[in-house]
């Protein structure tokens, strides 16, 4: 049902946790891919999680058209 993980960013000091969701779909599995992570007290490092998404975006969707590609026999 799920894949947890931990990443580690060394500039961070912190670890971010996720985790892969799989979910009966009516066609196939829905697959979710989270990240949540404490960005700690420094101000900077809140500003550059307002573009966390933007940034590792391309990345999840790459990673999940690769999943549905390998899973899809191709």
């Amino acid at each position: 049902r799920r894949v947890a993980f931990e990443l580690r960013f060394d500039d961070f000091g912190r670890p971010s946790t996720g985790e892969l969701r799989f979910e009966p779909a009516t066609v196939g599995t829905r697959v979710t891919w989270a990240m949540q992570g404490d960005m700690g007290p420094n101000p900077l490092y809140h500003w550059f999680a307002l573009f966390a998404d933007r940034l590792v975006g391309p990345d999840f969707a790459g990673g999940l058209a690769n999943l549905k590609q390998v899973a899809e026999g191709g």
